[in-house]
């Protein structure tokens, strides 16, 4: 026994709203995200590589300051390499190069003053 037309889901040789879709526009609508993903990663590929890198070395730089190593030297690289991307890593790095100069500065002038008006550190010679 076969049911009446009127009680199936849908009549014989009728298309779903799927069957207009064509092979690619499902395989685009379910790789989406995939393709955002993508695009992001290519759009902003440098940026991403330079914000890993310098915080590696910050982080290198970190912990070099209490083992032994260029604890410094590490810290300012990595400033260097995040300022290409970055302005607040610009103003810390410009910060410590006028501490550095500062303090260069004071040691050049304290050194200075020690070698006495002959410019010897020997007063005998």
């Amino acid at each position: 026994m076969s049911l009446p037309m009127s009680w199936t889901r849908e009549p014989p040789n009728s298309k779903t709203p799927y069957d207009s879709l064509a092979v690619g526009q499902v395989t685009r609508w379910v790789w989406y995200p995939f393709g955002v993903t993508i695009r992001f990663l290519m759009r902003n590929g440098k940026r991403i590589g330079v914000s890993i890198v310098g915080l590696v070395l910050v982080a290198l730089g970190l912990v070099m300051l209490v083992l032994p190593g260029p604890g410094v030297l590490l810290l300012l690289a990595g400033l260097a390499v995040l300022a290409t991307e970055y302005v607040w890593a610009q103003r810390m790095l410009n910060y410590a190069k006028r501490k550095a100069g500062q303090a260069k500065d004071a040691v050049l002038r304290k050194k200075g003053d020690e070698a006495g008006p002959t410019g010897s550190i020997n007063p005998e010679g």
